[in-house]
């Protein structure tokens, strides 16, 4: 007896889930999807829409939020990276993965509020922004 997983279909726009953010190595853990399966940058992604100086050129992005007046609203943080790709684009199938960073390889932790939170989205290729989601509230000095 055969037995088949159900084939599930995911929307082209990138999906973006926070999972975890450990406050001791600052490792940020957030799951994704994409349906057409065109997420990730090369090396040589770097003419137009890829381009420095294009919005584009970094597809994952990461804004701290401090609280004022008990709103969170975004700070002067924002730290902007590539996640690169091992394969040819378009791929044929959708892509489900996790995307793990750690922070401190772009930032030390004094820079950040002693308690914050993060917004976290991505683009695809397709230049597609992925919903916003946030961690929850990060505390690292008392």
């Amino acid at each position: 007896m055969m037995s088949c997983k159900p084939i599930v279909k995911y929307p082209d726009e990138p999906a973006l889930f926070f999972k975890t953010l450990n406050t001791q190595t600052l490792e940020l853990v957030v799951d994704f999807t994409d349906g057409d399966g065109n997420f990730g940058l090369n090396n040589g992604d770097t003419q137009p829409p890829f381009d420095p100086t294009s919005i584009h050129h970094y597809n994952y992005y990461l804004q701290v939020l401090t609280r004022d007046s008990g709103k969170w609203m975004p700070n002067d943080m924002q730290i902007t990276f590539r996640v690169q790709t091992n394969y040819p684009m378009p791929q044929p199938k959708a892509q489900v993965g996790s995307i793990i960073v750690r922070l401190e390889d772009f930032t030390t932790p004094q820079f950040f509020p002693d308690t914050f939170r993060m917004a976290l989205y991505i683009y695809d290729r397709d230049l597609n922004k992925s919903n916003v989601d946030t961690t929850g509230i990060i505390v690292l000095r008392k």
